[in-house]
């Protein structure tokens, strides 16, 4: 059994081998034993994060603070804690940033602060993280319909709006409807997806051979002419839940009915594919691609030009009205795309309607809440102008902005106005994750300073309780990412967990293997075995498959299936058995 102070002295030895003249590591091991045994687990996944968050905004501010919670030294400015490495980085008395800072420190202390940042430990009080997380929900919602915006903003948010996406309305014979992967509030599986799907559009007299929208319509407008929301909440409720975000906060995500979610993953794909042929927005948003922004975040951090900005609850903010306004020259697409928003919510307790666009789990909500943001900073742009903005004007300013869901990046020049027209238009600025001074940025994943990655590797599974075969995997792959960035002791104490009881001796691979296995330099990979069939060295090895279970589906349900899915990536079996997500079995395989 590994315990957390165990992995923290095996950090602390990889840490003293990359800067051998730090001291007070040994002292450092010692405090932070001290304030587990008093604090508990809660010193490792608050504590810590919060002097590494002091510690970012000191980067980006170039002085160093007295952190809350943590006493420094006599005379100064520098915490006791890990005085060795930030005297290293700032002035003892002044907190000032040294001119050339030892940017491995830097890593170093980022690396301990938040390796439990993430930790996933047993939910003593998940009922009442639950119930946090849903109260922000709705307070945030009822936010919404009190907030006004100015007329001349919005004169001229829409009038840049009118240049976005020419195409969108042209596609729509060509859009493919689909099942996603995630759950749906009817809490039917794969196979079940499309028997509940047939029997939604038989039932509401859909035609089948349009496999579009007008059906859904009319099944919405049976069930809100019938006598209460009560009576239908099972047929048109989507449900609330949450998920662990972290081992004090839970995030929410919306369940929606199995007909909606059907016809928001085609408008998904309509949309996505239009903003990849659109002029302006192809400058500004690539969503699936976060490189991007991770680019300019390491750009930013090294000149300053660039500043990151993320937004707080941006998804429940985001009002319907703001997204009429983004697409209001698009009105076949927008009449479409809340057709298939789920207004009602079942949170546990009771049911109620939601006023903003839609949560985490309506497939449109990330596409759409990038296009509302990524115009709004266009605007703001423009709106320097003076002038109505000509096209060549927008496609100008989308060059200046990079956006990804919340995540924002804008020309420093930029950033006062920019956030001025995000909360101008109700959107609430993350101040503690937004980066407009210094030499320290963040985005989609990558935190940059001065130009290096220090981003750190997280710990999100407890290694000394009892893990799955899937957890076991993922153990191993962050063994490999502490491999490879050069936390050699680390990463032998996780993969040397007795826990890991299905991976023993575990082959070297080369990083496009499917297999379980460690990653090397080299890329290299180790052969166990002779193929007779084959006539080559193979290698015998495990992974973990998903568990497949008896759903056999015919009739008509199976004809939409087989109509509407690609064949490509679709099993032999696929009518009779299906796969069901986090069920899983560890297989022997020869590769």
């Amino acid at each position: 059994m590994k315990s957390p102070i165990v992995l923290l002295s095996d950090l602390l030895i990889d840490i003293g081998r990359f800067d051998p003249g730090v001291r007070g590591l040994d002292r450092d091991l010692i405090t932070i034993k001290s304030r587990v045994e008093e604090e508990g687990n809660g010193f490792l996944t608050v504590a810590l994060p919060s002097f590494g968050k002091a510690f970012d905004r000191a980067l980006a501010l170039r002085r160093l603070s007295p952190i809350e919670g943590f006493g420094t030294l006599r005379r100064g400015v520098i915490p006791r804690l890990f005085s060795g490495m930030t005297s290293e980085l700032f002035d003892t008395t002044t907190g000032i940033l040294k001119e050339n800072p030892n940017l491995s420190i830097v890593k170093s202390i980022r690396q301990v602060c938040y390796l439990f940042k993430k930790l996933q430990l047993p939910q003593k009080n998940e009922r009442k993280l639950d119930s946090q997380a849903k109260l922000k929900f709705w307070k945030t919602d009822e936010a919404i319909p009190l907030h006004t915006v100015d007329d001349r903003l919005v004169r001229h948010f829409q009038r840049v709006c009118t240049y976005i996406l020419p195409n969108l309305e042209k596609d729509f014979e060509g859009i493919q409807y689909k099942n996603g992967p995630g759950a749906v509030a009817e809490k039917v599986f794969s196979n079940g997806k499309w028997r509940k799907i047939y029997e939604e559009i038989t039932t509401s007299d859909f035609d089948v051979d349009q496999l579009g929208l007008d059906g859904l319509f009319l099944w919405e407008q049976k069930c809100l002419n019938q006598a209460s929301l009560q009576q239908n909440a099972p047929n048109r409720l989507a449900r609330l839940v949450t998920v662990p975000k972290s081992s004090t906060a839970r995030r929410t995500i919306t369940i929606e009915p199995v007909l909606h979610q059907y016809v928001q993953q085609g408008l998904n794909d309509l949309l996505r594919k239009e903003i990849s042929r659109c002029k302006i927005l192809s400058q500004c948003l690539a969503l699936s691609d976060q490189s991007k922004n991770q680019e300019l975040a390491l750009e930013g951090s090294r000149t300053s030009e660039w500043t990151t900005l993320d937004l707080s609850s941006a998804s429940d903010l985001l009002s319907c009205i703001a997204v009429k306004r983004t697409f209001w020259k698009h009105a076949s697409f927008t009449e479409k795309m809340f057709r298939c928003r789920t207004v009602a919510i079942d949170d546990g307790k009771t049911h109620r309607t939601m006023e903003k666009f839609g949560g985490m789990g309506n497939a449109l909500t990330f596409p759409v809440q990038s296009v509302v943001f990524a115009m709004l900073c266009i605007a703001a742009i423009t709106d320097d102008l003076r002038r109505e903005p000509r096209f060549r004007d927008v496609v100008r300013a989308a060059r200046n902005v990079r956006v990804y869901g919340d995540d924002i990046i804008v020309r420093t020049s930029h950033f006062h106005q920019v956030v001025a027209w995000l909360e101008a238009f109700g959107m609430r600025i993350n101040h503690d994750k937004t980066f407009s001074e210094g030499f320290f940025r963040e985005s989609c994943g990558v935190d940059a300073f001065m130009g290096v990655d220090v981003t750190p590797i997280y710990l999100r599974l407890d290694p000394s309780s009892k893990l799955d075969p899937t957890s076991q995997v993922k153990l191993v792959e962050t063994s490999n990412s502490l491999w490879e960035n050069c936390y050699y002791t680390l990463s032998q104490a996780l993969i040397s967990n007795k826990k890991v009881r299905y991976f023993r001796n575990l082959p070297l691979k080369t990083r496009d293997d499917g297999f379980v296995g460690l990653t090397n330099r080299w890329n290299a990979r180790t052969y166990n075995s002779w193929s007779s069939r084959y006539q080559r060295p193979v290698t015998r090895a495990f992974s973990v498959r998903s568990k497949k279970f008896r759903d056999e589906l015919d009739g008509y349900p199976a004809l939409l299936k087989s109509l509407t899915t690609p064949l490509i990536g679709r099993a032999p079996d696929n009518l009779k058995k299906v796969s069901r997500k986090y069920s899983t079995m560890v297989v022997s395989t020869i590769n």
